[in-house]
């Protein structure tokens, strides 16, 4: 035998490596005969012979394979090019051998084919463990038994597949002689790199075998979702029987500079995967924000249960190795390693931390991440390294409330990080009855008695109301106005609030909890009068410590506080276990230091934690004298405040405002200064926040009298604040200036028109309405009916601002007590703008959105009228080339000689191409004191310093170059 010095071979055990490559070459060889002689498939494609079999789908395809073993089948590759798993799974399958679950295959016993080509590949995963110390002689013992392993092999397959003996003897006789050349002969240094391939090779696919299994068993368990108000008694179902597709709309910055329609700006659920950067490359992370409460959990179960299922629904899903989830609501880590420890607890105590990690980092992952805001700092910043960490070909799928998805979205692109930010509204309202009705019919079969009928809900809250309105949109406020209609159906109607719902549902929650109490039903009044007092007691407790929660910023119970709220249990005769579980979430934590099965109680959703920590704070108003203030009773000081404390402590005092509204009145009147200057510390500034408080205080007058002196005498007013509940407050409290803004479609704003309506008889207000929609991206309708609602009340506001789009006619008729106007406008409506302009003498700003193709004559342009030689003018061109720039300029020559502001969005110009824009200008003799550039190309620093250099020709003073 060689020796292994000789021959420069570094690996420590020289025979190991020998017994490696009996394995993994001969063992191939002899799979690769098995399978030539069994295989019946036409011509050889392995794929179209795996889509022949009964009842097989893509799908199938997908679990049966992982991603690299699908793409050597797409490309047809020859099977001499496959490994020993992959050819195991195909014998089984398309040779015409037993069938996989029959227990031949792994009966000792046995001297079946089976049993050989199982034996086999367990030999080929054995080499992935540590190298075993393994002495010439042992060396070669074992390869004679590798060589009667494969030669019964051989000769079984020969039987089975019916082979002429002439066919196999050459085969036997081959892998005997290289057995003999592996035991006999130096090795060379070029097998040790193919050695340690194949360790990797070997790892990867027990690690996939394993995480396969253990992440299938996690998208069961969350494809199921609670359809009660928490959780109470495990009520599950799967997000199938209720889940309704949200709309997912793309960032309003990406909509409005690549002027996308309204189709363009959103990505359908199914195509979440496929949605690409404005480059056009596809992200690393996709982030869905929303505010809380609005499906973002829901989403991200619903992928899970279609990577579960039998039904793959989610477009390239199937190019991923491993699809993995994980919760930061309620997990923290230091380090990538303890991330990857908490996506596969179970696979990672099977490997060596090395050797996970190494096989893990090598795969392309899908990884679904929940609540990614809830992380602290040192968990972000691992988070940033195990992004670094992760193979190219993975994606991170993850959920950010709206607060906090601006500056994530950051932090991921300082470090190069390529992000896809969607936001979602919710259900959409053509599908909330039908989110109600799928609802109601999962209640209906827990509950006793009756079948509820849904349809006199669906009318409710289809009908015009002062409150909920936008809440409507939110998965889990539908599923508590359906949980309460469905056990008491007469206390919704339309003047209903969110706190109402939470109120009544706590009453449910109660009456629940106290009939499962053991002996309850049986018992006399007195005693189920004291179990009813013992559980009010209970809540009590319970709404402190969510307080604390508040106080801490987390969802989580410290175990200080489990132990507090078992031992209240006890004390009030309560069965702790039966009373904690039917209020609070378990949930298993594992990692390498902590052993599975250790639990982590926390509130369910934040919403619960929101309202009973306001419960809390309800009580100890009616406990504490008047000289306590506001403040003191919240035990916070203005400095202790949080980002996360901001959020949740206006959730929480939104949920107090409508529990005093409904429970004390007169402590609300008392405290309601308090109240709001606690607001004002907790940040609410915005007309659109205060208004939010009103509403769930149901415009009680002491309060909502306090708020609009907080609110000033300009009220900015923007999307969901736009509202039934704006339209009543208008007509008795009027701002000097009121300005609406709205992102989307204005027919997306069901109450636009009352509170114009409002506006159209009020002639001492100032009024803008930016209707963004229309006049960045919408190129068919127009907002005609709002402007005339405007100039047709008997004493209309002024308006004095107004962005959108309009009708030819409709221009005409733009009242004279404009001062800003930014118009989406097209070459045939220019006409008709020049006829009303010279009348609009107060104009200090046209901002025009010119939608001109290229291909008009720029000379059928008209010069703008401006009224004033003043007025600042400012115009937006669309998808200028280098070939358009002439026609650009030209145009730009026609509309007028100096722009406080020319603007080129989604153009396809360099640097050096922008310069012969600018020359095009000064050869017109223009002036242009602001230019913005939107390019699909970069600019350096350098570079954007010389074309502003060269724009001063023209009097540009700023440059601005924005990347689409």
């Amino acid at each position: 035998m060689g020796s292994p010095g000789s021959v420069g071979v570094r690996l420590a055990d020289h025979n190991h490596l020998k017994y490696t490559l009996a394995i993994t070459r001969v063992g191939l060889l002899v799979f690769n005969h098995v399978f030539a002689w069994g295989f019946n498939g036409d011509a050889g494609n392995i794929k179209d012979a795996l889509f022949k079999l009964d009842s097989y789908s893509s799908v199938k395809f997908r679990k049966d394979f992982n991603a690299a073993q699908r793409k050597k089948l797409e490309r047809n590759d020859p099977v001499s090019a496959f490994d020993i798993s992959l050819i195991y799974k195909l014998i089984q399958m398309l040779c015409g051998v037993r069938p996989a679950d029959d227990p031949v295959w792994t009966t000792e016993s046995s001297d079946s084919l089976e049993y050989c080509l199982y034996k086999i590949k367990n030999k080929r995963n054995e080499i992935a463990h540590e190298n075993i110390n393994m002495s010439p002689e042992e060396l070669g013992t074992i390869l004679d038994e590798l060589k009667i392993l494969f030669t019964t092999t051989i000769e079984n397959a020969g039987k089975t597949f019916s082979v002429e003996l002439s066919e196999v003897n050459p085969v036997l006789k081959s892998v005997t002689s290289e057995l003999d050349a592996i035991r006999d002969s130096p090795v060379p240094v070029a097998t040790l790199a193919e050695y340690e391939q194949e360790v990797l090779a070997t790892r990867r696919t027990q690690v996939m075998e394993a995480a396969g299994r253990e992440s299938a068993q996690m998208h069961s368990n969350m494809s199921q979702v609670s359809v009660v108000p928490w959780l109470m008694s495990g009520h599950t179902v799967s997000i199938d029987t209720i889940f309704t597709r949200p709309t997912l709309k793309r960032d309003e910055f990406e909509i409005r500079q690549r002027q996308l329609s309204e189709k363009e700006s959103c990505v359908e659920v199914h195509k979440i995967l496929q949605a690409q950067c404005s480059d056009g490359s596809l992200p690393q992370v996709t982030l869905v924000s929303a505010v809380n409460g609005m499906g973002k959990s829901s989403l991200l179960k619903y992928i899970l249960s279609r990577a579960a299922g039998s039904r793959n629904e989610i477009e390239t899903m199937e190019k991923y190795d491993l699809i993995l989830t994980l919760d930061c609501r309620n997990n923290k880590f230091s380090s990538p390693t303890e991330i990857m420890n908490l996506l596969l607890p179970r696979t990672a105590a099977m490997f060596q931390e090395d050797h996970f990690k190494a096989a893990l980092i090598s795969l392309d992952l899908l990884i679904v991440i929940d609540n990614i805001d809830e992380l602290d700092q040192t968990s972000f910043r691992s988070f940033m390294e195990f992004l670094r960490t992760i193979s190219q070909g993975s994606r991170i799928l993850g959920t950010v409330c709206r607060e906090k998805s601006s500056s994530i979205q950051r932090q991921l692109q300082t470090f190069n990080i390529r992000v896809l930010m969607l936001e979602t509204d919710g259900i959409p309202d053509d599908q909330m009855v039908t989110f109600l009705q799928r609802t109601i019919k999962c209640f209906n079969t827990y509950k006793k008695g009756g079948v509820t009928d849904e349809k006199e809900l669906c009318v409710l809250i289809t009908s015009q109301r002062p409150h909920l309105q936008d809440h409507l949109k939110s998965p889990e406020i539908l599923s508590l106005i359906a949980l309460s209609w469905a056990f008491s159906c007469g206390r919704i109607d339309t003047s209903t609030t969110v706190t109402e719902i939470f109120m009544l549902v706590e009453e449910l929650l109660l009456y629940k909890v106290l009939q499962n109490l053991p002996g309850f039903t049986s018992s006399n009044i007195s005693t189920q009068n004291v179990l009813q007092s013992g559980l009010n007691k209970f809540v009590h407790s319970l709404s402190g410590v969510a307080f604390e929660c508040i106080k801490k910023g987390t969802c989580v119970i410290d175990a200080k506080n489990v132990e507090y709220l078992t031992q209240e249990c006890r004390h009030l005769n309560l069965p702790p276990g039966y009373i904690i579980s039917a209020f609070l979430n378990y949930t298993n934590k594992a990692d390498t230091s902590i052993p599975l099965g250790s639990q982590v109680v926390s509130f369910p959703r934040k919403s619960m934690l929101h309202y009973y920590a306001a419960w809390f704070l309800l009580h100890r108003l009616q406990e504490c004298t008047a000289a306590t203030t506001f403040q003191e009773i919240m035990e916070l000081k203005d400095s202790d405040f949080t980002e996360n404390q901001m959020s949740s402590l206006q959730c929480v005092i939104k949920f107090l405002l409508g529990m005093l509204t409904m429970r004390n009145l007169s402590q609300l009147k008392v405290r309601a200064q308090e109240i709001v200057k606690m607001l004002k510390v907790l940040n609410v500034c915005k007309a659109s926040q205060w208004l939010q408080y009103i509403e769930e205080a149901k415009a009680e007058s002491s309060i909502t009298q306090i708020i609009i002196k907080e609110m000033g005498t300009v009220w900015e007013v923007e999307n969901t604040a736009i509202s039934l509940v704006l339209a009543n407050i208008l007509k008795s409290y009027k701002p000097q200036q009121l300005i609406i803004t709205t992102t989307d479609s204005p027919e997306k704003y069901p109450h636009l028109k009352e509170v114009l309506k409002v506006c159209s008889v009020s002639p001492d207000m100032r009024l803008s309405l930016h209707l963004y929609n229309h006049f960045w991206s919408e190129k068919v309708s127009v907002t005609d009916n709002l402007l005339n609602i405007i100039i047709s009340g008997t004493s209309p506001c002024k308006l004095e601002y107004f962005a959108g789009r309009l009708s030819s006619s409709a221009i005409t008729k733009l009242p004279k007590s404009l001062t800003r106007l930014a118009i989406h406008v097209t070459a045939d409506m220019l006409k008709s703008l020049n006829s009303v302009l010279p009348s609009l003498t107060n104009l200090e700003l046209l901002y025009l959105n010119l939608d001109v193709p290229t291909t008009t004559d720029p000379h059928e342009l008209p010069r703008l009228c401006l009224p004033r030689p003043h007025t600042s003018l400012s115009v937006d061109m669309w998808g200028i080339t280098l070939a358009s720039v002439p026609w650009a300029c030209d145009a730009a020559e026609r509309l007028a000689k100096s722009y406080t502001r020319l603007v080129l969005r989604r153009s396809e110009l360099s640097a050096g191409q922008c310069r012969q824009w600018v020359g095009g200008l000064q050869k017109r003799n223009l002036t242009v004191s602001w230019m913005v550039i939107g390019s699909s190309q970069s600019i350096t620093s350098k570079h954007k310093e010389r074309l502003l250099v060269a724009a001063k020709v023209i009097g540009c003073n700023k440059l601005d170059w924005i990347k689409v």
